[in-house]
Formats: structure tokens, C-alpha cells, sequence
């Protein structure tokens, strides 16, 4: 082809369109990546992938979401951020945020974060910290988080229980404020006057009574619990204030006697005696989440008996080396060889039954608004463990939580399954790993030095 004038202005054309065109397409390309995001997950079992049952709990998620992460580490950061950004991608009104302890110990004070890895999640003024940095235990967390609102908790007063809006080492407040800040709505409640539970109970919590009950509220406690009504207990060593009809229908005894642990008073010092340590638990949803210890001042021991419909569990048991110390706690106490009965001790059960077979309007209802047909008690020998006084030692707070949350039935986890990686390790046997090792060693040297020589030969006999 012969170059003339013309032909070179058209070459030089179709370069600079060529130029133009090809600028132009990568400003295309970039412009979409910055609007639209596509990621795909190669990996064999879908890891870096949200699970379906997470996907759905961010479809029906309303509002927006935030998540506070006080990590500092860079490598603790970036295992945060790369789990969060999973779920941005399903919901882009989640926000993470990160803050730092050192600078910020008022705002870490007021969460109530005990270590910098946990996490809080905050969502139309309700909260829920955790500490299992997992998409279960954040999906979970999420669900408990927006399913909790609306639930009334109601206190039992008029017999000098701990108050829920109290401020002495006696009372309350501090374990009411916590469910306030989930969502669950409190409310006292004394029978004497208003004769009546209201309607939308979803809890009633019996929070040890120092003098008796009347009659007439003992049957309404009955009632309650007959028509299918959830109850939180927690009694003392001691009387039970007109409540035995209750225990005795429920198929639990509680011994006589205070329940004496000698690593307990160790631990909290020479001057405290009558201390229960729980240091493990069974498996049960109440208490299969807890980490650490709970301690319970001044407990009694459970029995269950046979003459009950209801099907007990025992959630919190003594060490084996605790005693049931049926004398006065003063002075030096000592175990006493064949008076004193020798541990463990059951101080706490998790009662549940199938919901009454009623023909009352009331128990239908009940059953709708639980979402389930399963009627839930549970009774603690001891109250202390979620007074203002030492609600904050150990996970004392935490076993609360678990509580309401079981009786209200908002412990509707979602279950997401393990995710192998088939992918990560490769099995070869030794034929493979022969036929590996030469082909790199011997095989493709010989190749690439063969076709440098024949490429060599070539040009010189040109």
C-alpha cells in the first residue's frame, strides 16, 4: 500500500478516535464500578458469603442500624470490617462505628463494654452488646435487637420485693434500666389495689417477697400460671411468704439452710461467708451463651419432685464442695461432719410444659402472642445476684438477660451452619507429587531452554 498525504491524516485519524474511543470506555467502566458493586464468592462452601436465614433477617430489618466496635489492633479492625461489610452489602443504612476506649471512657462507662471486643448494636434507642464475632452471634444479636420491643415485664409489689426502679443495694433499677435499654417495657404491679395482671404480661417476676402474700393474690398468682402465664421467681432462704401453694404445684422443694462455698468466700473476701459460685452450666438455652462465673449471695437448694406436670431443668448447680449450712451465719462457720448435707446444689430451675389446654379466650390469646404453645418458669433461690449490689460481678447481668429473654420467648436464635473449607488444603498422593515435582524441576526447564535455543537457531538463519 502506498503511504500518501490523505492516507496518512486517516491513520492519524483512526488512532486519535481509537484514543478517544478507548478513554471513554474506561471512564465508562470506572464511573459504573463506582455506582454498582458485583463481588462473587468462588470459595467451595460459600464462606465470605451471608447465609439465606441472614439475608432474610436484613430484608425485614427496618431503619437503620448501628454497630460499635471498639477494637484498636489493625488485624482486629479488619476481621470486624470485612464481617460488617457482608452485611452492608444486604442493608447499606448499617453503619459501623469505631471508638476508642482511651479517649472515649464515659461513652465506654455508659455501654457497659467490659472489653474492647465486643460490639454493641443500637437500633431505635435499644441496644445489644456481643462478644461471639460470628454471623450467627451477630445475626442473632440483630434479630434480638428488633424483635424485643413491645414486651411488658411486670414486677410484683406491696410485699417489700426488690424494687425495678430502686436505687438501693437491695433493689433493681440497675437490672430494669438494662431490659429498658432492649426494648422490654416495665411495669409494677400490686395486687391489693389492682386485683387484675394486665392483659399484655408477657413475664411476671416475683422478686422475693419479705412478707406474706394474701390468699386471695397467692390465687391470682395461680391463676396466672394456670391460664399460661410466663414467671420469673426468685426466692430466698427461708419462708415463703404464702407462696408454698406456688412451689408446691410446680414441683420444686427448697431445703432448709444456706448454701456455704469456700472458694466463693475467698474470692469475695474473709468477711463474706454465705456465697454460691457457679462456675459451669448445662446445656440449656438460659445459660449455654454464659463465659464466665456467677455468684449468688445467701442461696438455697432445689429439689424437684415427681408430683408435677411440669418438665424441670436444673440451669445453675454449686461445685461439689459446697455445704448446706442450716445454722446461724454468724461467726466463724464451719462444716459440720453429718449435720450438714454436701453439694452440688441445684439453685436454679428452668420449668417448661406444654400451654394448658384451656377453652378461656385469654389462653388463645396467650398462645398468639408467644408465638408458641410452650409455657416457660423459672426459679433462682436467690434474688441478690441481680441487685444493684452485684449485678455487675461476673455474669450475673448476663444470666438475667437470659432469663427474660427465655420466659418472653426472644430466644428464637437462628441457627447458621458451619462453613467447612474443602478448599483450603490440598491431598496429593505420591504418584501426583512425583509427576509435580519433575514436571517443574526437569521437564518445564528442559521446555523453556529448548525454545530459547530453537528461537536462537532460527534467527541466525535468517
Amino acid at each position: 500500500m502506498r503511504v500518501t498525504r490523505k492516507t496518512h491524516w486517516q491513520i492519524r485519524l483512526q488512532n486519535l478516535f481509537f484514543t478517544v474511543l478507548f478513554l471513554a470506555i474506561v471512564g465508562l467502566i470506572a464511573a459504573l464500578s463506582i455506582r454498582y458493586n458485583y463481588q462473587a464468592d468462588w470459595t467451595a462452601s460459600g464462606r465470605n458469603t451471608l447465609s439465606e436465614a441472614s439475608q432474610a433477617l436484613l430484608k425485614q430489618l427496618e431503619g437503620p442500624v448501628t454497630i460499635i466496635s471498639f477494637a484498636q489492633g489493625p488485624s482486629a479492625k479488619q476481621q470486624i470490617s470485612q464481617l460488617i461489610e457482608r452485611y452492608q452489602r444486604y442493608k447499606p443504612d448499617l453503619e459501623l462505628e469505631y471508638i476508642n476506649p482511651e479517649t472515649a471512657p464515659d461513652q465506654v462507662r455508659k455501654l457497659g463494654v467490659a472489653s474492647d471486643t465486643e460490639i454493641v448494636i443500637k437500633k431505635d434507642g435499644r441496644q445489644e452488646k456481643l462478644q461471639d464475632l460470628s454471623e450467627e452471634g451477630l445475626t442473632n444479636a440483630l434479630n434480638r435487637v428488633a424483635r424485643s420491643a413491645g414486651t411488658l415485664i411486670v414486677f410484683l409489689e406491696g410485699h417489700g420485693e426488690r424494687g425495678p426502679q430502686g436505687r438501693a443495694n437491695f433493689d433493681l433499677g440497675n437490672f430494669s434500666h438494662h431490659l429498658q435499654t432492649k426494648g422490654f417495657q416495665i411495669q409494677s404491679l400490686n395486687l391489693s389495689t389492682q386485683p387484675q395482671l394486665p392483659e399484655d404480661t408477657q413475664v411476671l417476676v416475683i422478686a422475693s417477697p419479705q412478707v406474706d402474700l394474701l390468699p386471695g393474690e397467692v390465687t391470682l398468682i395461680q391463676r396466672y400460671v394456670n391460664h399460661g402465664g410466663h414467671l420469673l421467681w426468685l426466692t430466698e432462704p427461708g419462708p415463703l411468704h404464702g407462696l408454698d401453694p406456688l412451689v408446691e404445684e410446680l414441683g420444686i422443694k427448697i431445703l432448709a439452710g444456706t448454701i456455704i462455698d469456700p472458694s466463693a468466700q475467698l474470692l469475695m473476701g474473709r468477711g463474706n461467708t454465705a456465697f454460691a459460685l457457679v462456675p459451669e452450666y448445662g446445656d440449656h438455652p438460659v445459660s449455654e451463651r454464659l463465659t464466665s462465673a456467677t455468684l449468688f449471695p445467701q442461696a438455697a437448694a432445689l429439689e424437684a419432685t415427681k408430683k408435677s406436670k411440669w418438665q424441670p431443668q436444673p440451669i445453675l448447680s454449686t461445685l461439689s464442695r459446697t455445704w448446706l449450712e442450716t445454722s446461724r451465719l454468724d461467726g466463724d462457720i464451719e462444716f459440720n461432719q453429718g449435720e450438714d448435707a454436701v453439694g452440688p446444689f441445684t439453685i436454679g430451675f428452668a420449668l417448661s410444659r406444654e400451654h394448658p389446654s384451656s377453652q378461656q379466650e385469654e389462653a388463645r390469646e396467650e398462645q398468639n402472642k408467644s408465638g408458641s404453645t410452650t409455657q416457660r418458669i423459672a426459679i433462682i433461690s436467690d434474688g441478690d445476684f441481680l441487685s444493684n449490689a452485684y449485678l455487675g460481678t461476673g455474669a450475673n447481668l448476663d444470666l438475667g438477660l437470659s432469663l427474660i429473654n427465655w420466659l418472653a420467648h426472644e430466644d428464637r436464635f437462628i441457627t447458621i451452619p458451619a462453613r467447612t473449607r474443602p478448599d483450603t488444603s490440598l491431598q496429593l498422593s505420591s504418584m501426583a507429587s512425583w509427576i509435580i515435582g519433575l514436571g517443574f524441576l526437569l521437564v518445564l526447564p528442559v521446555i523453556l531452554l529448548g525454545t530459547g535455543l530453537l528461537i536462537w537457531w532460527r534467527r541466525r538463519q535468517r
